[in-house]
């Protein structure tokens, strides 16, 4: 693998200001350039250091890949694995949401019960949910 140190590194637009936004109303003072050296200093790692997906995260990768993406073409299958593995490369495992409370939760794209009824209406099942497990 080639050492890529003298690559010019290109912070990808949103990364920095997630990064700033993540300090929330802690923030104090301006910190953008020791972000950016800071955003720049782990994008070179990480291209000098590539994480290798493990068996378990190809097969989850290509599950969700198969989930989220379901009509693709053959040219589209590649592109859209890479995007899946950069959605789930630093997750903690075991940190997906299991498949029984799926249902359950706020897909704010979805709007599914963003009203104070449907939260209500969510907590009930999911005690009912509970409750029957036992």
């Amino acid at each position: 693998m080639p050492i890529l140190t003298k690559q010019k590194i290109v912070i990808p637009d949103g990364m920095l200001k997630a990064i700033k936004d993540g300090r929330g109303h802690q923030a104090f003072g301006d910190f953008t350039e020791d972000y950016r050296r800071g955003l720049e200093a782990a994008l070179c790692w990480l291209s000098e250091n590539p994480i290798k997906p493990t068996e378990e995260q190809l097969i989850e990768i290509r599950n969700r890949r198969d989930k989220y993406h379901p009509a693709l073409s053959e040219g589209e299958i590649e592109p859209i694995t890479c995007i899946e593995w950069q959605r789930i490369m630093f997750f903690e495992p075991g940190s997906e949401v299991p498949k029984e409370v799926e249902d359950l939760m706020l897909i704010p794209a979805q709007n599914k019960w963003v009203t104070e009824t449907g939260y209500n209406e969510v907590i009930v099942e999911a005690f009912r949910r509970g409750q029957k497990s036992r």
